[in-house]
């Protein structure tokens, strides 16, 4: 009977070594393997949305570009001193926010005339928009009688990180 008995004994001690053996290496050999792909799809789009001209002393005429990324304007002034201010408006219609860090006007180098771009740097989030203005003056000082001037207003804007 004692022999029976250690049988016994030593089969449920195998069984459980070899229970204690697959529970140490199922804990100790767990693996989580996922698998996905991420499709980033946003959009960059940063565009003139609007734009009209104040203090106008002739027909005068502003442009944006089909692709809304260029505003050019002509303005015409009667004498030194004298200003128009044109009155844009930037809107985001991508999906990704922007950064915006400046208007840049350019011109032919001119001392008689100059431009005043009121400050459109900071975040534009996606869907929202900013106005601003730029000014151009005929300096006071000028002693050109006639000229003409053509300027292009174009946005540098960054993706916001």
């Amino acid at each position: 009977m004692r022999k029976k008995e250690n049988k016994i004994t030593v089969i449920i001690s195998i069984i459980f070594v070899i229970m204690i053996i697959g529970i140490g290496y199922a804990y100790f050999n767990t693996t989580l393997i996922i698998n996905g792909i991420s499709k980033l799809n946003g959009t960059f789009n940063i565009v003139f949305d609007s734009a009209f001209i104040t203090n106008q002393t002739e027909i005068e005429e502003i442009y944006i570009s089909e692709d809304g990324l260029n505003l050019s304007f002509s303005v015409d002034l009667a004498m030194p001193g004298e200003s128009d201010i044109i009155h844009y408006t930037i809107t985001n219609k991508g999906t990704i926010d922007a950064t915006l860090e400046e208007l840049v006007v350019t011109s032919t180098d001119d001392s008689d005339v100059t431009f005043n771009c009121s400050s459109i740097q900071g975040d534009l989030l996606s869907g929202n928009s900013i106005s601003g203005t730029i000014t151009v003056t005929w300096n006071s000082d000028s002693y050109s009688a006639q000229k003409d001037v053509s300027f292009n207003a174009y946005i540098e804007a960054n993706q916001k990180i």
